[in-house]
C-alpha cells in the first residue's frame, strides 16, 4: 500500500457550454419536464392497456372453466382477472410490475381520491379507520377538482417542473444526471402518470433544501424551510430537527444543550405519535396495503407483536443518528466563509449537507422505499456541490492525481448493487406475485443487497465530509473560526 500525502486546493470549476447552459435554464428544464409527463397523461387512456396489462398473461375464463361452461359467457378469451369488456375493463389483478418500486400505498392514486371522496361524501372525521391509517394527514385538505382529470395531471406535471426547475439553479447542477434522474427518467414520468402523490413530497424535499441553502440571506426563507420540513410529516421528522440543531455554535453548553432539547423532542413525538395512532392501527391490523417497495420480504420477517415498536423505532432512528453529528462538526468546519477559496470543502454549507442527509436516512428508514425517491436524493447530493471543490493527492513517487467534486464519492460499489438488485427485485415480482410459481425467499437478497448499496451511498458521503472537518480541525485548532491559510496536508493509505 502506498502512502501519500493529500491536498485541497481551490481549482476552477469547467465552464459549461452553450447548450448546456440551455438545458439548465430553469425554463427550459419546467416546460421540457411538464411537456414530457402532460403529453403522457394525454395519452394515457390510450396508453392504459398496455401499462396495466401484465407481463405474463394470466388464463382465460375459457381455460379455467372449460369450453362448454365458458360458452355462455362474453369474452371468454379475455383474462379470468378483467371485469367488464372495452376500454372501460376492471382489471381485477394485482398492481403490475410497471408500479413495482415506483410508488408506495400511502401515495397512490387510490389512497388519497378515497380521502377526497370520503370528505365530500360528509364524513371527513369519520372516515375508515384503514385510511386514517395509511393516508397522510395532508392528503384530507387536497381540492375536489384535483381529482378530475385534466386538472390531476396538468398539476402533477407542473409541480415535477418546479422540483426540475429549482435543482437546476443549484452550485453543481448537471444537465446529464439533471436529465437523466429526472427529466426524462421513465419510472419518474410513470410515477406521475399513475396520479402519484410523489411529485408533492419531492417537491417538498426539494423547496425545503433550496430555501435552507438561502436562509442566511433571508429570514422569510428559513420560515419556509421550516414550513416545508414540518409539512412533510412524521417519517421526515430528522428535516426539522437538523433545521433547530444548533450548528456553528461556540458554546459546548448551549449546542449540548439544545442537542438534548431535541433528542427529549423526538423522544416526546414518538410516545404522542404511538398514542395517537393506537385506534387506527388497532381497527386497521388486518387491513394490508399492497407494497410495491423493495423491503416487502424484510417486512415480512418481523413479528406482528413487534411490528409497532419497529414502525416507532424507524420513526426516531434517523433524527437520533444526526443529533450527534449537528454537535461533533467543529466550528472552523461550519463557520468557513463562502468567499474563501483556499480550502473549498465539498459543501460549501455544512447544514445542507445534514439537511440532505436527514432526507436521505428518513427515505431509508420509511416503511417502505421506492426508485422515485432514490433517484432524488441522489441528484440533490451531486447538486449541491461546491464546483471547486477538487481534490489533489500527490503520491509518494510524486504523480499528481486530482480528482473533480463529482469523483471524491466513489460510488462503483453502490451503483454495481443498484443494478443487480433491481432486475432481481423486478424478475422476482413478474415470478413470484404474478404466477406463483418462485420462492419467495429469493427476494431476501436482492432486498438486503438494495439496503447496503443504499447505506453504503451515504457512508460514502459522510465520510468524505468527515474528513474535510478532521483536516480543518487539524489545521486551524478546535476553536478556530475559519481554517488556516496554510494548505491542508495529510498522510493516509490507499
Amino acid at each position: 500500500m502506498a502512502t501519500a500525502t493529500a491536498a485541497r486546493a481551490a481549482a476552477r470549476p469547467p465552464v459549461p457550454t452553450s447548450a448546456e447552459r440551455l438545458l439548465l435554464n430553469p425554463f427550459v428544464v419546467f416546460l421540457v419536464t411538464f411537456a414530457a409527463r402532460a403529453a403522457l397523461f394525454t395519452l394515457r387512456y390510450s396508453v392504459e392497456p398496455y401499462i396495466a396489462s401484465p407481463v405474463i398473461p394470466h388464463p382465460s375464463l375459457e381455460d379455467i372453466m372449460g369450453k362448454a361452461a365458458a360458452g355462455a359467457w362474453h369474452d371468454v378469451a379475455q383474462s379470468a382477472y378483467v371485469s367488464g369488456g372495452g376500454s372501460q375493463a376492471e382489471r381485477l389483478v394485482t398492481p403490475p410490475p410497471v408500479h413495482f418500486s415506483m410508488s408506495i400505498s400511502m401515495m397512490e392514486a387510490s389512497t388519497w381520491r378515497e380521502v377526497v371522496y370520503w370528505r365530500e361524501s360528509g364524513f371527513a372525521d369519520v372516515g375508515p379507520y384503514y385510511l386514517q391509517e395509511l393516508a397522510l394527514w395532508y392528503v384530507r385538505f387536497i381540492p375536489a377538482v384535483l381529482a378530475k382529470p385534466p386538472v390531476t395531471g396538468l398539476v402533477l406535471s407542473a409541480m415535477d417542473g418546479l422540483t426540475a426547475a429549482l435543482v437546476s439553479r443549484w452550485s453543481s447542477a448537471s444537465a446529464a444526471l439533471l436529465y437523466a434522474f429526472f427529466v426524462l427518467n421513465p419510472i419518474m414520468i410513470l410515477t406521475t402518470t399513475s396520479e402519484s402523490l410523489t411529485s408533492f413530497e419531492l417537491l417538498l424535499l426539494t423547496v425545503t433544501v433550496d430555501l435552507c441553502a438561502r436562509r442566511a440571506k433571508s429570514a422569510l426563507a428559513y420560515t419556509g424551510a421550516l414550513v416545508g420540513a414540518f409539512t412533510l410529516g412524521s417519517h421526515f421528522i430528522a428535516v426539522p430537527v437538523v433545521l433547530l440543531a444548533p450548528l456553528g455554535t461556540q458554546s459546548y453548553r448551549i449546542a449540548f444543550g439544545v442537542a438534548a432539547l431535541l433528542a427529549a423532542g423526538v423522544g416526546a413525538y414518538a410516545v404522542l405519535y404511538l398514542y395517537s395512532t393506537e385506534a387506527s392501527h388497532r381497527f386497521a391490523s388486518l387491513y394490508a396495503p399492497p407494497d410495491n417497495g423493495v423491503l416487502w420480504y424484510v417486512r415480512q420477517l418481523v413479528l406482528p407483536s413487534f411490528a409497532r415498536c419497529l414502525e416507532v423505532f424507524m420513526l426516531q432512528l434517523a433524527p437520533m443518528l444526526l443529533i450527534p453529528a449537528t454537535v461533533a462538526f467543529p466550528v472552523s468546519y461550519l463557520r468557513q466563509p463562502m468567499s474563501s477559496t483556499a480550502h473549498p470543502h465539498l459543501f460549501t454549507d455544512g447544514r445542507v449537507f445534514l439537511l440532505l442527509m436527514a432526507e436521505g436516512l428518513s427515505v431509508l428508514f420509511r416503511n417502505q422505499l421506492t426508485l422515485p425517491y432514490c433517484f432524488l436524493i441522489i441528484l440533490h447530493f451531486y447538486s449541491s456541490l461546491n464546483p471547486a471543490a477538487s481534490k489533489t493527492v500527490t503520491l509518494e513517487d510524486q504523480r499528481v492525481v486530482t480528482y473533480s467534486p463529482y469523483m471524491r464519492v466513489r460510488l462503483l460499489v453502490p451503483i454495481f448493487i443498484q443494478m443487480t438488485s433491481i432486475p432481481l427485485e423486478a424478475s422476482f415480482y413478474a415470478g413470484w406475485v404474478l404466477r406463483e410459481t418462485a420462492n419467495a425467499n429469493w427476494k431476501f437478497f436482492s432486498d438486503v443487497a438494495f439496503m447496503v448499496g443504499a447505506t453504503a451511498f451515504f457512508v460514502l458521503w459522510y465520510t468524505e465530509v468527515v474528513e474535510d472537518a478532521v483536516l480543518c480541525e487539524n489545521d486551524g485548532g478546535a476553536d478556530a473560526v475559519t481554517c488556516s491559510a496554510l494548505p491542508f496536508k495529510t498522510t493516509k493509505t490507499d
